[in-house]
């Protein structure tokens, strides 16, 4: 919900990025944006994008192919 709540633009990026280390297991996170990129990015690419960056760069090493 917090990935929603951010490509939905209803949360910055800041907010979501400190929620999902802060609450979720590195692992988990990977999952869940693994098995949901295609709606993610359907939702808003951009933003998309952008958190997976944002999470990478703190260490959620993602295999997120972008189209």
């Amino acid at each position: 919900m917090v990935v929603v709540e951010f490509l939905k633009g209803e949360k910055d990026k800041d907010w979501t990025e400190v929620s999902l280390l802060t609450l979720h297991p590195r692992e988990e996170l990977r999952l869940v944006l693994q098995e949901n990129a295609d709606r993610y990015r359907t939702l808003n690419n951009d933003r998309f994008r952008e958190i997976v960056a944002r999470l990478r760069f703190q260490g959620v090493a993602l295999r997120v192919g972008y189209k």
